[in-house]
């Protein structure tokens, strides 16, 4: 049986947890600031339940979400908070990578 792979330390971080897909770097956002865009991100995104098609019905998804980025890129989209842009800008530096965009799930 494969091992199920945990992200977070203190649940016993998997060794095999595969850093070029997903690395987890503690202290990234330190815990007074993530608490404080917790707050902000629960109470001011503007949440939407979506619908899936599956077999010809349509189902509520289970989560609310939403959709932020890009918007001369991607449509509809939300465009970025200065609190999702100083992320994005972060995470960039450390992935090395661009990102257009993020989806935030409740």
């Amino acid at each position: 049986m494969a091992e199920q792979l945990a992200l977070f330390a203190e649940a016993g971080q998997s060794e095999g947890l595969p850093k070029e897909l997903l690395e987890y770097i503690p202290g990234f956002i330190d815990g007074a600031t993530s608490n404080s865009l917790l707050d902000k991100f629960l109470n001011e995104t503007p949440w939407r339940q979506t619908t899936q098609k599956i077999w010809e019905k349509e189902y509520l998804t289970p989560r609310l979400a939403a959709w932020y980025g890009d918007t001369t890129r991607i449509s509809p989209i939300l465009p970025w908070t200065t609190e999702l842009q100083a992320i994005r800008e972060r995470a960039e530096e450390v992935a090395g990578i661009i990102f257009n965009s993020t989806l935030l799930k409740m």
